[in-house]
């Protein structure tokens, strides 16, 4: 399995995730199943989209994404990830717009 690669204060993927020799993340798909991770981290991924503009702006935009990015790795249905980050790609542009 292999293990996410972030700096240590990355407030996407905090130490806290990484307190045992393997992270959270890899233990939920080792007991659970790559179908079960898939479906959590595109949930995931749509809740940060949801709440970026009310809560923690771009880093949600940032966790939407590293969610995304790890059902790519998992690939067990790739249309459910697609469709979310075409909706994250189009809040990143609108982002990219307000600040122009």
């Amino acid at each position: 399995m292999e293990k996410t690669d972030l700096s240590e204060n990355n407030p996407i993927n905090p130490n806290h995730y990484k307190s045992c020799s393997i992270e959270c993340i890899d233990a939920m798909m080792m007991m659970l199943g790559a179908d079960y991770v898939y479906k959590f981290c595109v949930c995931n991924a749509i809740k940060y989209i949801w709440r970026y503009k009310d809560k923690n702006g771009i880093e949600d935009l940032k966790k939407a994404e590293w969610y995304l990015n790890k059902c790519e790795n998992i690939a067990v249905d790739k249309v459910a990830h697609i469709t979310v980050r075409i909706i994250l790609d189009k809040e990143l542009r609108k982002m990219g717009e307000k600040n122009e």
